[in-house]
């Protein structure tokens, strides 16, 4: 397996601009193509497509963003399609479900560009900060909440986002993040790809926003995170 160490100061993709692309619906209202195009690298979320939608979200991708459902399922199929990108582009990934690991060791002898596991320690992290944000968010909206109820609000598989996390892989090894789609609109599709509209319970999304929100304009006050870890300044494209 390789193994890779997300710190500025070692890792191979350390020191350059990167944007976030998220696959929400919002993208669709805005051509931000030639601008995410013109960053030094991108990171794409669980191989959304591009063919037929480069104005709205560009054509470069330099790391694609996934989870082990993905992989999962590819593996179990006579085509692998996990490399909508090319089979160039690395992979970085988290793993749902421990099993998952068998279909990371089939797909990873294959594959000819890096196939990362996120280190579990990194997993933790952004749990942490999500139902942090979750919980600040449902204690505010009434006086006369208890925390206890926030586990009656919410699914029980609550988790983070795909999309959070890979934020929070661009805070560890760039210097500079821009963040594209990573909102939404009441008229907005949830991907721009599918024609979904519902939201997965198992996230808060609002809670995220408010974390990205964060990062922007406070972001030493986001608990967890080392006292001597770096933020690199955020920019919201909405």
């Amino acid at each position: 397996m390789n193994t890779y160490k997300f710190k500025k100061s070692t890792i191979t993709y350390s020191y350059f601009l990167r944007v976030t692309s998220s696959s929400s619906g919002i993208l669709l209202n805005k051509e931000y193509g030639g601008l995410i195009d013109s960053h030094k690298a991108v990171i794409r979320l669980k191989n959304a497509p591009i063919v037929s939608y480069q104005k709205n979200v560009g054509s470069k991708t330099s790391i694609s963003f996934i989870h082990s459902i993905v992989l999962h399922v590819c593996a179990r199929k006579d085509d692998c399609f996990c490399h909508s990108y090319g089979t160039n582009i690395p992979i970085v990934l988290y793993m749902c479900h421990p099993a998952q690991f068998l279909d990371y060791v089939v797909c990873n002898s294959s594959h000819k560009s890096p196939l990362i596991v996120t280190d579990p320690r990194f997993d933790v992290l952004c749990a942490r900060v999500v139902k942090y944000y979750s919980l600040k968010r449902f204690a505010s909206e009434g006086s006369n909440k208890r925390f206890e109820q926030w586990n009656s609000a919410h699914d029980s598989l609550f988790h983070y986002s795909s999309g959070m996390q890979a934020v929070t892989l661009a805070l560890g090894i760039c210097d500079r993040v821009s963040l594209f789609g990573f909102g939404k609109s009441g008229v907005a599709k949830h991907h721009y790809h599918t024609n979904r509209t519902k939201e997965t319970k198992a996230h808060d999304y609002e809670a995220e926003y408010d974390f990205y929100r964060v990062l922007v304009k406070k972001p030493r006050s986001i608990p967890f995170f080392p006292e001597n870890f770096e933020f690199p300044p955020v920019v919201i494209h909405l």
